[in-house]
């Protein structure tokens, strides 16, 4: 048997993509079209985190965790979705209770990662050709944004320089009356998906994965995957 790898995708999602994804997740009667499905094996699927509404659980999430003083855009990244899986072999040659395991454990991995408040919906799909789960998050982070931490460093060089050479060092304008601190809860996607932080979380999951065999796949591959925005749009109903 081949090299079986842990699998772990995340996409930014906005707007009636997150109505597209309930459909799908949910297999709601009449709303998803997705031809892989094998609805005489829909009933295995199993809901692990429970919900009622996206759209509604996500707003109620951003109202009780994003406390800060400016107004969300009306085109924020309001929820980021991801599918957790393995390679199709590991499925093959697994049993009933090695598959409940794994995701189990791939639940564990995504409440400490992303935090439990943030999860609005993980379900695990067994009528598709590869069982796979789909987590569903509200972006909610905690701590200063990385443009404020850069341009935090970049003044304290221009400090250290000035006094150096014994200049005035340059002042920087402010844009906000309350900045972020450690403790600070802000909404943004951009903080979970950033190149450095897609490389440790696939690190990571590998490590949590590697009890059932599985391994990291090769960093830097060529290979490309549809984007989830994509797959939702050729499968689902708007």
């Amino acid at each position: 048997m081949g090299k079986q790898y842990a699998i772990l995708r995340v996409q930014k999602c906005k707007g009636a993509e997150i109505g597209a994804m309930q459909y799908h997740n949910d297999r709601e009667p009449g709303k998803h079209t997705n031809p892989d499905i094998d609805q005489s094996r829909t009933r295995m699927n199993r809901e692990m985190c429970p919900h009622a509404d996206y759209k509604g659980e996500v707003q109620a999430r951003i109202d009780a965790g994003y406390k800060g003083t400016r107004k969300v855009r009306k085109d924020a990244v309001r929820l980021v979705e991801g599918i957790v899986t393995a390679s199709p072999e590991f499925f093959e040659g697994a049993s009933a209770e090695e598959v409940r395991d794994f995701f189990e454990d791939a639940l564990g991995f995504c409440r400490e990662e992303f935090g439990e408040s943030n999860l609005v919906h993980f379900t695990v799909h067994m009528d598709e050709e590869t069982p796979h789960l789909h987590v569903s998050l509200v972006p909610v982070v905690r701590g200063e944004s990385k443009k404020q931490a850069t341009t935090k460093k970049r003044l304290a060089k221009d400090k250290e320089k000035a006094a150096t050479e014994g200049t005035e060092a340059p002042k920087k304008k402010r844009r906000y009356k309350k900045k972020a601190d450690a403790s600070t809860l802000r909404l943004c996607a951009d903080d979970i998906m950033t190149k450095s932080g897609l490389k440790r979380r696939q690190t990571e999951y590998a490590e949590a994965m590697e009890q059932f065999g599985l391994r990291r796949g090769e960093e830097g591959s060529p290979a490309r995957h549809k984007e989830l925005a994509q797959y939702y749009k050729e499968h689902c109903e708007e």
